[in-house]
């Protein structure tokens, strides 16, 4: 009976393994090195994994096969502007090449191996693992967010003691938990899953709560997830109330960054964006059809841009900007549960392009695959 329980994946021991296994993968947890991420040890077992022929069907059916062409001539477009550049020597986190195996080693085929080797099309187990994932990060968030000297230990095992959250400015105030991802996507995804797939209505309370504090854009995540979950009129109406509650009174009060945010009228952050990272250096009609090949965040760029379609527009064009989208669009179409749930999807991948560039490895590409893999399993595989 134990055996059997193990192989459905109902034994407890092996929900909490896979549970920190999507932990490492969904939040891009590093190891002494910022850029030794320890999912790519489950990479390439997803990538011993569609060695075997049944599992190569899986893998190659399951992903829409005009996706799989951009995602090819994407690689190799940014190989070779990488190489004319000498980005992918001389400026390696500025190679869009790097980026794009990043992705599919630290994020895609993780994706494919938890779905392979325990998912197996389980909707219930997915919940599970990914309640008790976030459960852990709230954990490690009251601990860098109560106890002095935790938050820089934490940093200090990713190998990122020179982040921007260690500064003076940001030590009490933002960049709490453990994630490589914490002021871009582990926040805002953490708000909008548990608000569409958790039943606890406290939980996604404290989700929200907590999560704010990292980012101002989780109050943009709450809204999606209200507006798309089937919770309740008078659930939806007490997260409401209760987060308007703690904004009016506690965050603005107590937190700089909703102070200055709210003091502009709520529009501080996209005033930032709009005016000082929206630019295009593409001077003529070439460049603006096929890029410059200038990265436009870091490497030999004398320009910084955080926003995820000025990059790519800058870096490959029109081009490029269509097969990426085309890519995450067509791959969002698979995610399944419902249409409403593809359209959030959707919706979330374009916000998070707009805040940061998606293009790599990061805890949406992570989700949308798993979503991917694991209802192809569910519809194909299931019954054999």
């Amino acid at each position: 009976m134990h055996l059997k329980n193990y192989a459905n994946g109902n034994s407890t021991v092996q929900r909490v393994i896979y549970s920190f296994i999507f932990f490492i993968c969904f939040f891009r947890i590093s190891l002494i090195n910022s850029n030794l991420y320890l999912s790519l040890i489950f990479g390439v077992g997803g990538l011993v994994l569609a060695f075997y022929p049944n599992n190569r069907s899986m893998l190659l059916k399951s992903i829409p096969t005009v996706a799989i062409l951009f995602l090819f001539f994407m690689f190799f477009y940014s190989l070779a502007v990488d190489l004319v550049t000498g980005n992918l020597f001389e400026y390696y986190a500025s190679s869009f090449a790097i980026r794009i195996l990043f992705m599919i080693f630290c994020s895609i085929l993780p994706a494919y191996f938890i779905v392979k080797m325990f998912l197996r099309g389980s909707s219930t187990l997915l919940r599970k693992i990914m309640f008790m994932a976030f459960a852990l990060q709230l954990i490690f968030f009251a601990a860098s967010y109560l106890i002095p000297g935790v938050k820089p230990l934490l940093y200090g095992l990713m190998g990122a003691s020179d982040s921007v959250n260690l500064l003076k400015w940001n030590m009490e105030t933002r960049g709490f938990g453990l994630s490589n991802e914490i002021n871009y996507t582990s926040p805002f995804l953490m708000v909008v899953l548990s608000i569409f797939f958790f039943k606890n209505i406290f939980f996604k309370l404290i989700v929200l709560l907590t999560q704010v504090v990292n980012s101002n854009n989780t109050v943009i995540a709450a809204i999606l997830g209200g507006l798309f979950s089937k919770l309740s009129f008078l659930v939806k109406l007490f997260l409401f109330t209760s987060s308007f509650l703690f904004f009016a009174f506690v965050a603005i009060k107590y937190l700089p960054r909703f102070s200055n945010e709210f003091a502009n009228g709520g529009f501080y952050t996209i005033e930032v964006l709009f005016n000082k990272h929206f630019y295009a250096i593409n001077h003529n009609i070439l460049e603006v059809i096929a890029g410059t090949g200038v990265y436009v965040y870091g490497g030999a760029s004398k320009y910084l841009s955080d926003m995820g379609f000025v990059i790519i527009f800058n870096y490959g064009g029109v081009i490029y900007s269509l097969l990426f989208s085309s890519f995450i669009l067509l791959c969002c179409l698979r995610v399944g549960y419902s249409f409403s749930f593809v359209f959030l999807w959707v919706l979330v991948g374009i916000v998070l392009n707009l805040k940061g560039l998606l293009l790599g490895a990061n805890g949406y590409v992570f989700m949308t695959f798993l979503f991917l893999f694991n209802r192809f399993y569910r519809i194909n595989l299931k019954s054999v």
